[in-house]
């Protein structure tokens, strides 16, 4: 199954609550950064959706370059300011699947959806993930904290099927009352009978300014032992959530293999652990001796 990836934007946020990056140069310049990473360094299609009526013009040379595989849609939305900006990312979300010449409706392919201004440095390697088919055609990939109430959405990966399920929540955000997109997100994940949740192996490395709090994204930790733990500890947060959903009976197979999973990464920390603990002694043991 081939992957779309669907940037979702608001060139300008126009006053909106709880938005740090305003500046529609600014963010504009973001955008076409980002569109321009995607474009140069993956083959997948591209939707690009802004939610303020913006000008296409600075989108037109890629346009030309790229063709077809390059979609860029714009609508007067961005309105509801009261609720904040989780709603305009819901419709924004809304928008794409209903107006997309790519048909994201009839899940013939996984919609990779990514927030438009960052830019996914290993993208490429969490798709590959899902060209080896390591991910349920039914699933919903993405990063969950460990309570369980929050959910990534700077990315995530399902069909368009459940996109649409998420955005007929949309009535519920509130951002002034603290119901976030992700927490909707999370909800949802949660409560699917028919899709199953799936952490990224690998964590996405985000770089690019936070639109909330203007913060710029560190460089990751890209160490084999984090990556280890990453992985050992996304595994935990998805067998939470399997569990708490009443269909583990019929997905058993994909339960083992993410038990094989987490118990082959606990069992590579153990040694990189130990082996770490080894080198130190050894080196100190010969500074010992040379002193």
């Amino acid at each position: 199954m081939d992957d779309i990836i669907l940037l979702t934007a608001c060139i300008n946020p126009g006053g909106m609550p709880f938005t740090v990056v305003s500046d529609a140069t600014q963010r504009l310049n973001q955008y076409l950064l980002a569109l321009q990473f995607y474009l140069q360094n993956t083959t997948c299609p591209i939707v690009f959706v802004d939610n303020s009526n913006m000008d296409k013009t600075p989108f037109l040379e890629y346009e030309s370059q790229y063709g077809s595989r390059l979609e860029i849609l714009s609508f007067d939305g961005n309105k509801v300011k009261t609720q904040g900006k989780g709603l305009g990312e819901m419709e924004i979300i809304e928008y794409a699947l209903i107006h997309s010449k790519f048909n994201l409706l009839l899940d013939k392919h996984r919609i990779v959806k990514i927030t438009g201004r960052l830019i996914v440095r290993n993208i490429n390697s969490l798709l590959k993930c899902d060209k080896w088919h390591l991910y349920p055609y039914k699933s919903i990939v993405c990063h969950v904290n460990s309570d369980l109430t929050f959910a990534d959405s700077r990315i995530f990966i399902s069909l368009g099927s459940f996109m649409n399920l998420l955005v007929k929540q949309k009535k519920y955000l509130n951002d002034t009352k603290g119901i976030y997109f992700e927490h909707l997100l999370c909800q949802q994940i949660k409560q699917q009978k028919t899709f199953t949740f799936f952490p990224f192996i690998t964590e996405p490395h985000f770089e690019g300014i936070s639109g909330s709090t203007g913060i710029k994204y560190e460089k990751p930790n890209t160490s084999l032992l984090y990556k280890l733990r990453y992985l050992n500890f996304q595994m935990g947060v998805q067998k939470q959530i399997f569990c708490e959903n009443d269909s583990c009976s019929k997905r058993l197979l994909f339960r083992v293999i993410c038990m094989v999973i987490t118990y082959m990464s606990s069992l590579l920390i153990k040694i990189l652990q130990y082996k770490t603990k080894e080198l130190a002694l050894i080196f100190m043991h010969k500074r010992h001796k040379e002193g």
